[in-house]
């Protein structure tokens, strides 16, 4: 494929800035974070699943509370309506596993080969307190008050977390795989879904060996599976009926819906009744109604806060994408993903996203260490929506897609130091071809490239460094002929983004925690309006991604783990 290079030139000019009145900037909502505002907001310490190990488990306790790990370093009790209830700290080392299962008054935890508990009525930021054992895996669910345990030596018991009483039933052999424990109601414990230990016997095989990973639950055995799939199996572990939520991965013919937040369950509890909560290894919570009419789960609600300051990319329709689905203008703080697809943005951190010239999602990513350019509609299911594009920068962070009067769609995609590409699209965002690689000449001794966006009159602004810089474009090169970071009497913090819609350039100024609006035409920039957390009672704190759509912005308040939606009046 052939590309050419571009020239660049410096040219040092400052804009124009004046100050307009009688616009406001407007809170219209949260998305993303169940607990929406103040005390009950939820938030996960610590999020790096994809290096730090798995977390299994979720707990419902009898007073009415969901206990679920909130991240690498706390555990969250939770109400079913999305509220934080409490936050314990919880932190585990490197590449450990940990299980969780509520346990009458107690919630026992385990962390790496350490065994902690911690009553059910604990003030929010109590310590668990360490039993005297060491364990290689506990069951995650409860029987009469007990759990099944395999201790750091391969012993198979059952052991009374109130009593700290342990008894022996069973010895594992070396190479035993002990990945999952069950318990059951004649005191019968199965190691690994294949080996059944029972006081005063011999062990045994189970006749339907279930080897992946699963819990009982309610009478039925639930098998996790790739592709948010999970499958109802009787006590013998034999399929009733089989898959009854997900299953895209091919364990179904029918394909079920499915959601990249969940995309291996690892965790559920049963709420009473027909309702059901299973959580996914990001720990977000689905709430679930099980249909017996269809014999599947059907989504209502999710639970928990954004786990990453990812791509979100806003429509005119007030469509917010999200991670592996969207969210409607009028959704509210537990609403569920729509457009379910596994597809998820993990591979690359805060990176933004545009839309194609027929309003389809575009943004980078990295799947399996190729770099690739997703475009698909916020409700298309199929995966087959991106293209391979060995040209993008490493590790991007800024892209912007606009229209030629006579040619097709551009997409100028940076990173952090400056490097870019401008690419050719198709009317749906597909890619063409690389046009041209670069380097943007910011003047910055340190660059750091967060944002890219194009104004009305066809120039490139570069949020780095706390400042915009404005480039022109032309066939042949890509010139600096101005920055800014300053107006009458302020300016911006040391990082910023920035997105334009409709003349209006959107800042999201991280420092000062808060979002600034200028009207940008002619090289001039006319301060609208700023917005400082009016309405909220937890404040921004450290905003990052921000997209727009007509007078609409969608902003993510990092440091409070949501996304926050404006408008400007």
């Amino acid at each position: 494929m052939n590309s050419k290079n571009l020239m660049l030139f410096v040219v040092g000019l400052l804009v124009s800035l004046s100050v307009a009145s009688g616009d406001s900037i407007r809170l219209d909502g949260v998305l993303g974070n169940s607990g929406n505002d103040g005390s009950t907001l939820v938030h996960f310490e610590g999020t790096e699943y994809s290096t730090n190990g798995s977390s299994s488990g979720l707990g419902y306790d009898r007073l009415g509370a969901l206990w679920s790990f909130g991240g690498t370093q706390n555990v969250l009790r939770l109400s079913p309506d999305g509220r934080m209830l409490g936050d314990f700290p919880c932190e585990k080392k490197h590449h450990e596993s940990r299980s969780l299962v509520v346990v009458g008054d107690l919630v026992v935890l385990r962390s790496g080969d350490r065994l902690f508990t911690l009553p059910i009525t604990a003030p929010s930021g109590t310590e668990p307190q360490e039993v005297d054992r060491r364990v290689e895996e506990i069951s995650l669910n409860a029987m009469d008050g007990k759990i099944g345990l395999v201790t750091a030596a391969k012993v198979v018991g059952i052991y009374d977390p109130t009593s700290d009483e342990f008894v022996e039933i069973g010895q594992a052999a070396e190479g035993d795989r002990i990945n999952t424990v069950d318990i059951f109601e004649d005191g019968e414990v199965v190691v690994g879904g294949t080996w059944s230990y029972q006081a005063e016997r011999e062990r045994e095989i189970r006749p339907t060996p279930l080897g992946s990973l699963h819990q009982v639950v309610n009478g039925y055995v639930f098998e996790f599976g790739w592709h948010m799939t999970l499958s109802r199996r009787n006590l013998d572990y034999t399929p009733e009926p089989g898959v009854v939520y997900g299953g895209s991965s091919g364990y179904f013919i029918g394909s079920l819906p499915e959601d990249g937040e969940l995309y291996l369950p690892r965790g559920m509890a049963h709420l009473g009744e027909d309702r059901y909560a299973a959580v996914g290894p990001i720990g977000v919570i689905h709430l679930l109604r099980y249909d017996e009419e269809k014999q599947a789960f059907l989504l209502e609600r999710r639970l928990g806060s954004i786990h990453f300051p990812g791509t979100v990319v806003l429509d005119d329709g007030g469509r917010v994408w999200f991670y592996s689905g969207f969210w409607n203008w009028s959704d509210g703080p537990s609403a569920i993903l729509k457009g379910e697809t596994s597809f998820n943005s993990r591979d690359w951190r805060a990176v933004q996203g545009a839309l194609s010239e027929n309003g389809q999602v575009i943004f980078p990513f990295l799947y399996r260490g190729t770099p690739k350019l997703m475009h698909r509609p916020y409700d298309e299911q199929s995966k087959k929506t991106s293209s391979t594009v060995e040209e993008l920068p490493e590790n991007p962070t800024g892209m912007v897609v606009y229209a030629q009067e006579n040619g097709p769609n551009v997409a100028i995609v940076a990173n952090e130091a400056g490097d870019a590409v401008r690419l050719l699209l198709n009317p749906n965002g597909g890619f063409r071809k690389t046009d041209a690689s670069f380097d943007l000449d910011l003047g910055q001794e340190v660059p750091e490239v967060t944002s890219l966006a194009r104004s009305v009159d066809g120039r490139l602004l570069v949020a780095s460094a706390g400042e915009i810089v404005v480039f022109e474009e032309s066939e042949a090169k890509i010139s600096p002929v101005s920055r800014w970071n300053s107006w009458e009497g302020d300016q911006f913090g040391g990082k910023i983004y920035i997105t334009e819609s409709e003349g209006v350039l959107w800042v999201s100024d991280t420092e000062n925690n808060r979002v600034v609006c200028f009207r940008i035409e002619g090289g001039s920039a006319d301060l609208l309006a700023e917005f400082q957390s009016e309405g909220l009672e937890t404040s921004l704190s450290e905003p990052q991604m921000i997209d727009a759509a007509g007078n609409r912005a969608v902003l993510v308040d990092w440091g409070n783990q949501r996304l926050i939606k404006l408008s400007l009046q």
